[in-house]
């Protein structure tokens, strides 16, 4: 049943279609008081996997997650255990999640940067919104935001595709 429970927590984190809140990792999370409990089930889920857009993805949905949701037993809980939760106050001080996802990020992200910075293959003038949010390390938000701001794109079908020379000269011409 656990690996039940697992699965379906990862489903939900990789689940790209829900804009909402995320009920099983919300009170999964809402559940875990000790900071390293969370930290070791954050990397258990992230190792579980190859892709590094998934583990930034898994990254970016706990940090909001974490940021959102109280860690903090009710009052019944803590008088029942309340050496427990006095003993672990060093503990959550010492071990901040938020500090973990950060750096995790920030490792991950400049690693998809070298990878695509590195690879041989000829250039794309073209990209997908996916491979901008990509290559220009951009939120899906975020790059909606600027298409509404003037971003120039060409609609093929149902997709937008963007030129990787006229989003940089946008860019340029946005910060001057």
């Amino acid at each position: 049943m656990k690996t039940n429970r697992f699965n379906l927590l990862i489903e939900e984190l990789l689940d790209v279609n829900i804009q909402g809140s995320l009920p099983i990792t919300t009170n999964y999370v809402s559940l875990r008081y000790v900071n390293t409990d969370l930290i070791m089930f954050i990397s258990r889920i992230i190792n579980k996997h190859q892709e590094l857009e998934k583990k930034i993805l898994i990254l970016l949905k706990f940090k909001k997650i974490i940021a959102q949701t109280p860690r903090v037993p009710d009052e019944e809980q803590y008088r029942t255990d309340r050496a427990f939760f006095d003993s672990i106050e060093r503990e959550q001080l010492l071990n901040d999640p938020i500090k973990f996802i950060d750096a995790e990020l920030g490792y991950l992200q400049e690693r998809q940067a070298t990878i695509l910075a590195s690879n041989d293959s000829p250039q794309k003038d073209w990209l997908t919104a996916k491979e901008v949010c990509l290559k220009f390390v951009f939120s899906r938000s975020s790059l909606n935001r600027r298409v509404a701001e003037g971003l120039p794109y060409v609609q093929l079908g149902g997709k937008k595709m963007f030129s990787v020379s006229q989003i940089s000269d946008w860019l340029k011409n946005q910060t001057d």
